[in-house]
């Protein structure tokens, strides 16, 4: 019987950690070749998907690939938040960001991961890397406004 609750655990384990590096994908989307200097997205899904495949598969360096990636996450953040366009709304996602990653290492839950961890930073990373798209929707409604035709 504890084989079968070992085994159990394992495979859900396995499937969270999966589950967690699929859940990475949208990250290449703000990397090079759909953005102008995008190196931050692809740096973020690789780093992420070593972590998090090498703790589905229990590899003996998944501590280091795991600090590796919270110390580029946290630089990700602070470069993102210092140089984006989009201030305050980008640091106050970054803090919830931030909140939920800490609360969740006690419950450990995957849905919270992904939800409140790894897409708000996804957004907020695609807010920062289409910011001439962006500038170039307000400057286009701008233009409208002043015509009459919005």
């Amino acid at each position: 019987m504890k084989t079968d609750v070992k085994q159990f655990n394992n495979n859900y384990c396995f499937y969270n950690e999966i589950l967690m590096t699929l859940s990475l994908i949208p990250y290449i989307f703000t990397s090079y070749p759909f953005t102008y200097n995008g190196w931050i997205g692809i740096c973020v899904f690789s780093n992420g998907a070593l972590y998090h495949i090498s703790a589905a598969f229990n590899i003996k360096l998944t501590k280091i690939f795991r600090y590796h990636d919270i110390l580029f996450n946290i630089f990700a953040c602070i470069y993102i938040n210092i140089f984006t366009h989009k201030q305050p709304f980008t640091f106050f996602i970054t803090l919830l960001s931030m909140s939920s990653w800490v609360a969740n290492i006690k419950y450990n839950s995957t849905i919270v991961h992904i939800s409140l961890v790894q897409w708000p930073l996804c957004l907020l990373l695609y807010i920062y890397e289409f910011r001439v798209y962006d500038n170039l929707i307000i400057y286009n409604n701008y233009c409208k406004a002043a015509n009459g035709s919005l």
